[in-house]
Parts: structure tokens; C-alpha cells; sequence
């Protein structure tokens, strides 16, 4: 059965890394204590049993952590949708000292190179250490 457990634990690898999805690396882990467990005895039942209950384990330990990471790259992705966007300040943009701007309905932490006070509109110019670049617009009157 180790034979077995280790070929499950090749598929589930090669199912990981054609997906990039984290869908079967609890199965994975799962197969390798399994096949670590058909060296102990040679009972099918205590190697499935093992083989569920690590896999179940895994996956309430690992998932959350995905979700985790998940959410910070979605929050670079959604951050760095901002360059050259309009915004507006609602929490005063000090030098030196970072604000925060409201940008299609979400909050970013900004900086500027000169003082910006809040309701006033800004553009996104780039991003640094996952803060924006921002600086202060003037709208004339008869233009958007």
C-alpha cells in the first residue's frame, strides 16, 4: 500500500501545480501520513482513516491561511487599479504623514509631497510601499 499512497500523493502534487489553486494540497499531505502509516500496519481501514482525518486537519489549518493571502493579493491587485485615477481626500494628507483618499468607493492610505486637505480631489501618480502617490487637482470650472 506505501506504493499506492505515494502515487496518490504524486497525483495530488501534479493536480496542485496544474491548477495553482491550493484545491488538492491537503489530499496531498493526507496521501504522504497515509503512506507513512501503511509502513506502520498493514490495515487499510486505519490508512484511510488517517488519510481523512489529515486531510480534514489540513485543510481547516491551511484554508484560512489561503484566505489570508487571497485577500492581501487581491488588495494589490486592487490597489495598483488606482494609478491615474481621481479621488477624494477624507482624511487629511499631511507631509510626511499619510491620509487616507477615497477612490471608486474604497480607502487607500496616501502620501503626498505637499500638504492636502480633505475634500480635495487628487490624482493616483504611482504607488509606493503600498501607499498611494498622490497630488492635489484643480477643477476649473467647465471642465470634468
Amino acid at each position: 500500500m506505501f506504493t499506492f499512497w505515494i502515487c496518490l500523493f504524486v497525483i495530488f502534487i501534479a493536480i496542485e501545480v496544474a491548477t495553482i489553486n491550493l484545491v488538492s494540497v491537503w489530499f496531498s499531505i493526507g496521501s504522504l501520513v497515509s503512506a507513512w502509516f501503511s509502513i506502520l500496519t498493514n490495515d487499510i481501514k486505519i490508512q484511510l482513516l488517517a488519510f481523512i482525518i489529515t486531510s480534514i486537519i489540513s485543510f481547516i489549518i491551511i484554508n484560512p491561511l489561503l484566505k489570508r493571502k487571497h485577500y492581501k493579493l487581491q488588495k494589490l491587485t486592487t490597489i495598483n487599479k488606482t494609478v491615474g485615477k481621481i479621488g477624494t481626500v477624507v482624511k487629511d494628507i499631511k507631509q510626511k504623514e499619510a491620509g487616507v483618499v477615497l477612490i471608486e468607493r474604497k480607502r487607500f492610505k496616501a502620501i503626498s509631497e505637499h500638504e492636502i486637505k480633505k475634500g480635495h480631489k487628487i490624482k493616483v501618480l504611482f504607488i509606493t510601499k503600498g501607499q498611494l502617490m498622490v497630488e492635489e487637482i484643480s477643477l476649473k470650472k467647465g471642465k470634468k
